[in-house]
């Protein structure tokens, strides 16, 4: 019997509950691995897991826990992988709604390298979320 693609390792993850998606990338990533986030984000040299959290961590807590991101769908060849997904949040009376293509990049059994891409410019999110109002 053939061993699952990374589409498939992905597609599989994906589709189940938030922690089943977290502890997947947790197993998968390697801790070197490079993650590419838009360039106007206030970001630097993320790396494996815990950059992934970083992100994640702080649209979460700018956007007092309303950040949600609902998958779409996985797409992929070879060693690329790409899911799609909708994410949303609120900060008091504002809304932003927008799509993601996550790209990532496996070399052998391991994630060796991530790209986030929003549907929307990644100055959108700087605005949306803060990102610069700390003076």
């Amino acid at each position: 019997m053939a061993l699952p693609t990374p589409t498939d390792q992905v597609r599989e993850a994906f589709r189940g509950e938030d922690d089943r998606r977290m502890e997947f990338l947790k197993e998968r990533i390697a801790p070197d691995a490079r993650v590419h986030v838009p360039d106007v984000l206030p970001f630097d040299d993320l790396r494996g897991f815990d950059g992934l959290t970083t992100v994640v961590g702080a649209l979460l807590e700018r956007s007092g826990n309303t950040f949600e991101v609902v998958y779409l769908d996985v797409i992929g060849g070879g060693d690329i992988v790409a899911v799609v997904n909708s994410a949303q949040a609120h900060r008091g009376d504002d809304h932003i709604s927008y799509n993601n293509l996550w790209t990532f990049r496996f070399a052998g059994d391991a994630i060796a390298e991530v790209w986030l891409t929003p549907s929307v410019p990644g100055t959108e999110i700087v605005r949306f979320f803060g990102f610069g109002d700390e003076g």
